[in-house]
């Protein structure tokens, strides 16, 4: 594993050529203004979360990949308990965790079940 000091730097033009192969214009104009973007790109093959900030030591961006097929709840070995949550006619679902650790695979996962299962309206 290389030390953080043992990677290239980074030059100005090359961090925007990247930004330009995954946002828009306009997105890159709101990193501009506010220092801050999130959002998503579609490559067709795999789609990517966007997080490009600014940092002490200029601009940073992470980039997180998505995968293009939902798994499903048994795909998830999910328990049960999941399955029958998705049953219920009123209430609040909250899935915490930290970052990776599966919360928009787990709700993707859900909200297919549900699609596939039972007429609920899902906002």
């Amino acid at each position: 594993m290389l030390a953080l000091e043992e990677y290239p730097v980074t030059d100005l033009n090359t961090f925007i050529s990247w930004m330009h192969e995954c946002m828009t214009d306009e997105e890159i104009r709101q990193f501009q203004n506010h220092l801050d973007f999130d959002g998503a790109y579609d490559f067709g093959f795999v789609r990517i979360r966007i997080n490009v900030f600014d940092s002490l030591a200029g601009p940073a961006m992470v980039l997180r990949l998505i995968p293009s097929k939902i798994q499903t709840l048994e795909q998830l070995n999910a328990p049960e308990v999941f399955k029958d949550i998705c049953h219920y006619h009123k209430g609040l679902i909250l899935v915490t965790g930290p970052t990776g650790s599966g919360k928009s695979t787990t709700m993707a996962a859900m909200i297919d079940y549900m699609n596939r299962n039972i007429a609920h309206h899902i906002i």
